[in-house]
């Protein structure tokens, strides 16, 4: 089966393309970012809902195992379908990667660069692994370097299961300072 190449940044709202070192980035201002970000999908299984744990049975945890489940709780509320408002801390080097956020192209993936300006960025995808194969459709904008959006479109076919999944984002410039947010 095609395991999601790309998941962690759509859930961001970002999508994991690279840019070449020499192309122009997109022209937005470095520092925090307030993202909003909407995600559908169709053809994903249905993961049932996960039980609620007791706060009584939480407080007896040892504090690693308690902070294990917590994150893996987290990490499932965030892969649902629907609205995500999150910081992002975008630094120059992440705008020279081309918002990769650090995530490595797969070697089974071919990149198209279909647009790009200080204003507009088009990316796709096409990737084969395991026997199924993925496209990925990626399109920024940014009118102001203070603004920006986006749509990230995947479409999965793999042991003759077709998933699809969008993610619409709007992001504004917060400030130069990310604070305690990192960047990615």
């Amino acid at each position: 089966m095609l395991r999601p190449l790309i998941l962690p940044c759509v859930a961001l709202g970002i999508a994991c393309a690279t840019v070449p070192a020499a192309a122009q980035p997109l022209d937005v201002k470095p520092g925090l970012w307030e993202v909003s970000s909407t995600r559908s999908s169709a053809g994903m299984p249905q993961i049932p809902q996960a039980p609620q744990i007791p706060p009584e049975l939480l407080a007896r945890m040892p504090p690693e195992q308690r902070a294990r489940i917590e994150s893996a709780m987290r990490a499932a509320q965030g892969q649902a379908d629907g609205t995500r408002l999150q910081k992002i801390c975008v630094t120059r080097e992440t705008l020279q990667r081309g918002m990769a956020f650090g995530a490595d192209r797969p070697p089974s993936c071919k990149q198209t660069i279909r647009t790009q300006s200080r204003t507009a960025l088009e990316v796709q995808q096409n990737c084969t692994e395991r026997g199924g194969q993925q496209t990925i459709h990626m399109r920024y904008e940014a009118p102001r370097p203070d603004i920006m959006s986006g749509t990230v479109e995947i479409a999965m076919n793999a042991g003759g299961r077709q998933t699809t999944m969008k993610n619409v984002m709007q992001g504004r410039w917060v400030g130069p300072d990310c604070g305690d947010v990192k960047p990615k």
